[in-house]
């Protein structure tokens, strides 16, 4: 499972939100011009009556979806500013401890490259997790991917 920080869980849910609310209300909107015959289609009334339930009903669910990601947004507003705080602490903490010479230490010449990031991944997530037990264990891979691919970039030439 991948990590989604809490900005882009925002702007999802403020996205959907402002998208199901205009559908939602242009939808009532055309079903109330409708309704009054204000906008005419040709069908049978009985055809009429069920449409105008039923694009009501869909309407009105869309307001209902719109609202919820409105309610959604808000909490999730809350929670940014304390992922920022808490992923900066988590950042720093792994610039100042997961140095190349402790990623080198978990390196086995003898294994494919494959298993040695695996092997090595794996070792340091374990130790972001034992020091930050509430961080998401999905972020902290993430971080770890990151920390890695520089460690690789600027060792490239002496694992090869």
């Amino acid at each position: 499972m991948v990590y989604k920080e809490k900005d882009a869980q925002l702007e999802d849910n403020r996205s959907t939100a402002y998208t199901f609310l205009g559908v939602g209300i242009a939808g009532l909107i055309f079903v109330i011009l409708f309704a009054l015959d204000i906008i005419k289609l040709p069908m049978a009334d009985y055809m009429r009556v069920i449409m105008i339930v039923v694009m009501s009903v869909l309407f009105v669910i869309f307001l209902g979806i719109g609202i919820t990601s409105l309610v959604r947004a808000r909490r999730t507003k809350a929670l940014v500013t304390q992922e920022h705080e808490l992923s900066d602490e988590v950042i720093t903490w792994i610039e100042e401890n997961i140095t190349n010479d402790l990623i080198n230490s978990y390196f086995d010449p003898e294994d494919s490259e494959e298993n040695n990031y695996f092997t090595v991944h794996s070792r340091l997530c374990e130790i972001v997790s034992e020091n930050f037990p509430f961080f998401p264990k999905e972020y902290i891979d993430e971080l770890m991917d990151e920390r890695y691919n520089a460690f690789c970039e600027g060792n490239g030439s002496e694992q090869e």
